[in-house]
């Protein structure tokens, strides 16, 4: 799965509030398949990437994602992490020239994520678990998310001097 489908759909999933999204999902990203297909490919592309086990490099990206979508005239960035990001961090990470682009707007909201204290221990023979460990203290571990929103749009070309001589009535 690509990057980018797999990072909307850990995006949508994350603002999703419990409300359906997976079909309109589907739709905007062109998956091809329907919103139950999506679902369950993702399901198993966080499985592949281990972000069930939390030994896995991967596990703490199931509490961040960032999704990026860009039209002809704005660029939407909405990144949900464990740190504060700024307007400048997003910025960077995502290569945005700010010579062509303006902030529009910029949201920050915060939650809190929640997770048991638990250690598991899978043993996976050609690509499927053959017996595994869970090792739970039984607490809950909470972390907290910001949620950051950027909205920029094209900068209004500038007139200059003599850009406005060159279209003036004589």
């Amino acid at each position: 799965m690509e990057d980018r489908i797999f990072n909307a759909c850990i995006a949508a999933q994350k603002e999703s509030n419990g409300k359906p999204f997976w079909d309109r999902l589907n739709k905007e990203l062109d998956y091809g398949k329907t919103g139950e297909a999506l679902r369950n490919d993702v399901k198993r592309e966080k499985k592949k990437r281990g972000f069930f086990n939390p030994d896995s490099e991967n596990y703490q990206e199931q509490e961040e994602s960032s999704s990026y979508d860009q039209g002809n005239d704005f660029i939407n960035v909405v990144c949900a992490s464990k740190r504060m990001l700024s307007k400048e961090d997003v910025i960077k990470q995502f290569n945005i020239d700010m010579n062509i682009w303006e902030i529009e707007r910029f949201k920050v909201k915060s939650s809190e994520g929640y997770r048991k204290d638990r250690k598991v221990d899978w043993h996976i023979k050609n690509g499927s678990v053959t017996q595994g460990d869970v090792t739970d203290s039984g607490k809950m571990l909470v972390v907290p998310l910001f949620h950051i929103e950027v909205r920029l749009v094209k900068k209004k070309q500038e007139w200059s001097e003599e850009l406005l001589k060159n279209f003036s009535i004589i």
